[in-house]
């Protein structure tokens, strides 16, 4: 099953997958921010040839998001040849809910500069599985798998999901194949 089922070019329905943990008659916006992302990313590729790589994405998120239809409409505020910033606003009954902006960069070949490697996350299969219902209700909770490596308090590990694995559901959206944001490792 999927967190959405696309409507049509900006509208979808959520699936009862993104109930929120404080309130089920709430999104959990985890899935929408991931669709905003992915929303950038669609529109990026059918605007352009060369791709730039999204490099920074920020939320602004101005409400609560009700289990409802929702819009998102993707605009571009400064375009450019090699730097773009892009927006990608969510709303419900014409009211913004979320506005993401992300910048896209032209990537450099980085090699000659480039450092020490980071150390890599362990396999998912060496790790515990951390069931996150056992703490926080809804059906977005109840629709991942979780498997972490816990540093001792106060202490974290940051590489993408900090020590962790986030395992969703196969599909974003029912209509098409919408893979997690792939260039910033966003949920």
């Amino acid at each position: 099953m999927s967190f959405f089922k696309r409507l049509d070019a900006k509208r979808f329905r959520p699936t009862d997958l993104v109930s929120g943990a404080w309130n089920v008659r709430e999104q959990h916006l985890a899935p929408a921010l991931g669709l905003l992302a992915h929303a950038i990313e669609l529109d990026h590729a059918v605007r352009r040839d060369s791709i730039l790589t999204m490099a920074r994405v920020s939320y602004d998120i101005l409400g609560t998001l009700p289990i409802d239809e929702f819009e998102i409409d993707v605009s571009v505020i400064r375009p450019g040849r090699t730097i773009e910033l892009v927006e990608a606003r969510l709303s419900h009954a014409a009211r913004a809910i979320v506005i993401a902006r992300a910048w896209l960069l032209q990537t450099p070949d980085t090699s000659a500069i480039s450092g020490t490697p980071v150390l890599a996350i362990p396999t998912p299969e060496t790790l515990a599985l951390w069931k996150p219902e056992t703490l926080w209700r809804g059906g977005f909770v109840r629709s991942i798998e979780v498997r972490r490596s816990l540093l001792g308090v106060g202490r974290a590990w940051s590489r993408k999901f900090s020590g962790a694995w986030l395992k969703l559901a196969d599909r974003w959206c029912s209509a098409s194949q919408m893979p997690i944001c792939s260039t910033n490792g966003s949920y």
